[in-house]
């Protein structure tokens, strides 16, 4: 994120993040959130989400952008995570998982 361009963001409508909560929370907690497949309440820290999110996608996984809505200075897109056979918390998933999601970023407060 261009944090002299970019102060805030919000993904598949929920609540406004900032670049401080992504470093705080870290990246995969503020742009994924809570999901079917993934607890974003269970993870403390931006070092644990990092762990948990690279550890249930073992063999690494795919980013797609599937459409750009608008361009700067409020840039909308939907993407994907595509990723197989993840475990995570105690759920073992054996197929191909896609996650999809929108953001919303603005340079505006």
């Amino acid at each position: 994120m261009l944090l002299n361009k970019y102060n805030r963001f919000s993904t598949n409508g929920g609540a406004w993040s900032t670049a401080e909560d992504m470093i705080k929370i870290g990246t995969y907690n503020a742009l994924i959130g809570e999901s079917e497949y993934y607890a974003a309440s269970r993870i403390m820290d931006s070092v644990d989400s990092h762990k948990v999110f690279r550890g249930c996608l073992r063999s690494g996984f795919a980013w797609e952008c599937l459409d750009v809505y608008s361009g700067p200075p409020r840039v909308a897109f939907k993407w994907r995570h595509v990723c197989p056979f993840c475990f995570y918390l105690f759920h073992f998933i054996s197929k191909l998982l896609s996650l999809f999601f929108f953001l919303y970023a603005s340079g505006v407060r």
